[in-house]
């Protein structure tokens, strides 16, 4: 009985260990949740590069360069976390070219997290992770860091963009600077606003009040603006238009169902007022 079970236990093995190493290979050649843009903080960068580079959810629209007067790069996710965010912000610092780095924020979207929900921005944030060598589990999200480690083996495209970037001769991917990104009519509008601050708050409702996620948030925040400021860049957070409309709905929204409206704020505060007496280049524009 005993030498069937070892041969049993030495199949699964090999298999386990021929499915890794072909998940592995197909990731390497197309990742399964990598986004185009985040690849070029994976390749050799040229040393004159963009001036600022754009980092975040999808209020990263609301920039112009041409108007600012820059040359820029929008590396904005859509639905990102201020994590993710600050993942994407710390490779960005640690790589050659940019002077500074844009991030949209607003203090109740601290509680806004990712963990267990899978998106394709905390994906890929895992994907760029690996990339550069990055194990860490972000937060407490040990559920999604588990779905992508098994995402490169079991992946959901059936592997048919490993095959298309093995055998398509034009390139397979496209940059986003090359997509229309989706904007609604009015951004500012009282429908819209109130829409996505409903639909924010359900988001954010399970984290109200812990000051322990908003500690590792602020610390991942922390971590990136440690690397720009000694690479002699700015970290420039900024309060979009829509933000500042979202912070007003949600406060109410907050006051409505007997929610404090002042942890986010004063912790942020606090944090900002701090890490600038220790040195960091930070800058936080209303």
């Amino acid at each position: 009985m005993r030498p069937v079970l070892i041969r049993i236990f030495a199949f699964c093995l090999l298999g386990t260990v021929l499915f890794a190493t072909a998940g592995y290979l197909g990731n390497l050649i197309s990742p399964v949740y990598g986004d185009p843009d985040l690849s070029w903080l994976s390749t050799e960068r040229p040393e004159v590069g963009p001036s600022v580079v754009a980092v975040g959810n999808s209020h990263t629209v609301a920039l112009d360069f041409e108007q600012l007067g820059m040359t820029g790069r929008d590396l904005g996710m859509n639905g990102a976390d201020v994590m993710e965010a600050a993942v994407v912000a710390h490779y960005v610092a640690a790589g050659p070219g940019a002077k500074a780095i844009l991030m949209p924020i607003f203090e109740d979207g601290l509680f806004f997290d990712n963990a267990g929900r899978s998106t394709r921005s905390r994906l890929s944030t895992y994907e760029l992770m690996f990339r550069h060598g990055d194990w860490r589990v972000l937060g407490d999200d040990h559920f999604g860091w588990i779905r992508w480690t098994l995402g490169f083996i079991r992946r959901p495209d059936r592997w048919s963009a490993v095959v298309r970037q093995l055998f398509c001769e034009a390139p397979c991917d496209t940059p986003r600077q090359n997509r229309e990104r989706w904007q609604p009519a009015d951004p500012l509008g009282g429908k819209f606003v109130a829409d996505k601050a409903d639909r924010i708050y359900s988001l954010i409702e399970p984290r109200i009040g812990q000051r322990e996620h908003l500690t590792t948030v602020l610390a991942e925040l922390e971590r990136a603006a440690r690397v720009a400021t000694a690479r002699g860049i700015s970290l420039v957070l900024f309060a979009s238009p829509v933000a500042t409309a979202l912070q007003q709905r949600l406060d109410e929204i907050l006051l409505r169902n007997g929610r404090s409206t002042n942890l986010a704020r004063t912790m942020f505060r606090d944090w900002l007022r701090t890490a600038r007496e220790r040195g960091l280049c930070i800058t936080y524009i209303e």
